[in-house]
């Protein structure tokens, strides 16, 4: 029986989702730098560790390092409104938190990483800007 309501979607959606759970964990710890180690014989165990520890290279940020320091936010769009009030909200948000710089380059870091991220903003308890970036483990 194919699927046709919102219903009897999820149970199909969320089998998907968890059939892929083992791959999306693998690749987390790529990402997280504790990419799985060859096995090895017990007697060299604690030695071969150590070493493959101090050895290996995480890709997997040099990747996603790569692609996030060449983008550049150019505008922000609401939609596909990009002159009303809502807006030049988000653009005085984005200005008075100066995300421009270091925690729009974290936060893309973390999109690339990890397929999922949040950005919020807000005024602080002295009336100034801030911001937070999470990311989803």
């Amino acid at each position: 029986m194919i699927p046709v309501t919102p219903a009897e979607w999820l149970p199909v959606l969320t089998a998907r989702l968890d059939a892929a759970q083992p791959r999306i964990s693998l690749l987390r710890r790529y990402v997280d730098g504790d990419a799985p180690l060859p096995e090895m014989g017990k007697n060299v165990r604690a030695s071969w560790q150590r070493f493959q520890r101090q050895s290996r290279v995480n890709l997997a940020t040099k990747i996603s390092s790569s692609l996030a320091e060449r983008l550049i936010p150019n505008g922000i769009d609401v939609g596909s409104n990009t002159d009303s009030d809502v807006v030049a909200a988000a653009q005085r948000i984005w200005r008075d938190n100066r995300i421009k710089g270091v925690v729009a380059k974290e936060a893309t870091h973390h999109m690339l990483n990890y397929a999922t991220s949040y950005m919020t903003a807000w005024v602080g308890t002295m009336g100034t800007p801030s911001s937070r970036r999470t990311h989803r483990k």
